[in-house]
């Protein structure tokens, strides 16, 4: 691991040299085994996660045994800013950035109970759990919108700093930049804010929500956004 401050990712397709410092390389396959290990050892060493461009690809959800929903990956609560920020960020669907890809095989998993593709931990103390996140540049794309899923679920983050990130219900059944041939499932959410009174100011710059049944669940309180459809 590096001296330096980070954790860096890499994606099954990312370009980088035999020489780059890379700490987790993904395989293309369940690729949240590896997102989680390189959170937790983030976590565990005082780092930030630098993700490089590339396709990262989710294939199962979880039960993390905190009481909170299964999901693909969960960042734990410890009192301190976890930082996810993505080399890029994608424009469009043209990606040359960092996207999650959800597929449908996770998708297909999905049945009775609560799914969450990214989380923040839970406990007993609720929205005081001291979970905090900083997200910037990443993209997370469901394969289709017909699972009732949240993508982003901050329900238990008591601060949040989210800046270039998008959420996509239609990533394979998207007909052009924009639309989709199919309604979404109800129960099929983009981003759902803090579930009740946060102590810190909550920002969200450029943030979008696309193809889903409710977009943006707003909630907490000192919330700023700037930017957001």
């Amino acid at each position: 691991m590096s001296f330096l401050p980070i954790i860096t990712v890499a994606a099954s397709d990312s370009k980088f040299n035999k020489n780059d410092d890379v700490d987790f390389i993904c395989t293309g396959k369940n690729d949240e085994l590896t997102i989680n290990k390189a959170i937790m050892t983030a976590a565990e060493n005082d780092r930030k996660i630098y993700f490089l461009n590339g396709n990262y690809y989710l294939d199962n959800f979880y039960d993390f045994e905190d009481g909170g929903p299964k999901s693909a990956i969960m960042t734990p609560a410890i009192h301190r800013d976890i930082e996810l920020i993505g080399q890029s960020y994608c424009y469009q669907k043209h990606c040359d950035g960092v996207q999650f890809n959800v597929s449908k095989e996770a998708l297909s998993k999905i049945d009775d109970g609560e799914f969450s593709v990214l989380r923040t931990q839970w406990n007993d103390r609720g929205i005081f759990s001291g979970a905090m996140l900083k997200m910037e540049n990443i993209t997370i794309v469901l394969a289709h919108n017909q699972k009732p899923v949240r993508c982003i679920d901050l329900r238990r983050c008591d601060r949040l700093e989210m800046k270039n990130v998008r959420v996509n219900a239609f990533g394979d059944t998207q007909t052009n930049d924009i639309f989709s041939e199919e309604l979404a499932t109800e129960g099929c959410i983009g981003i759902t804010m803090t579930d009740g009174s946060n102590n810190y100011i909550v920002r969200y710059d450029n943030v979008a929500a696309i193809g889903f049944y409710e977009g943006i669940q707003v909630g907490g309180e000192h919330v700023v956004m700037l930017n957001c459809a």
